[in-house]
């Protein structure tokens, strides 16, 4: 199944790791094993994959700037912020996660999903949100079928 996600330095980095990733300082490098520095210093401030863009934060905040990083106005609920999302970038997928919920929205507006089953990213535009990683959420993006899969538990 051809998918998006999960090779080693492929990744997004988010508010909690700025500080590991982006030029640590030498108490940030003395604090974490090596292989931890090494592996966070890979990660980017957003990547664009199989044409979908990924990021910690909407699309239209800079992610490479600590303030908006920690960007806490919760998910998008109305029409003024779902504009400012797909109009930041042409992607026709966005993921992010900095809201710790699902979150699955259209230029048209949020539709109900919590991620316990899969969604159909056909035709169209979206901006999603897989819950948390730390609460052991994540998903499986299909490129072929543009299927997310949603799992809930460890992904090791």
């Amino acid at each position: 199944m051809p998918s998006v996600g999960g090779d080693a330095g492929c990744g997004s980095l988010g508010n909690h790791d700025f500080g590991l990733c982006d030029n640590p300082s030498d108490k940030i490098r003395a604090k974490y094993p090596a292989a931890v520095v090494e592996y966070m210093t890979t990660l980017r401030p957003r990547l664009e994959l199989a044409g979908c863009y990924f990021a910690h934060i909407e699309p239209w905040l800079d992610p490479e700037n600590i303030h908006d990083l920690w960007f806490v106005e919760g998910p998008p609920d109305s029409d003024g912020r779902l504009k400012q999302i797909f109009d930041a970038v042409p992607n026709r997928l966005m993921f992010a996660g900095h809201y710790h919920r699902c979150c699955f929205a259209t230029p048209g507006g949020v539709t109900e999903w919590h991620g316990e089953c899969p969604a159909r990213l056909d035709n169209g535009r979206y901006f999603v949100v897989v819950d948390s990683l730390l609460e052991g959420r994540y998903a499986i993006l299909d490129t072929e079928t543009s299927e997310l899969v949603p799992f809930s538990g460890s992904a090791f």
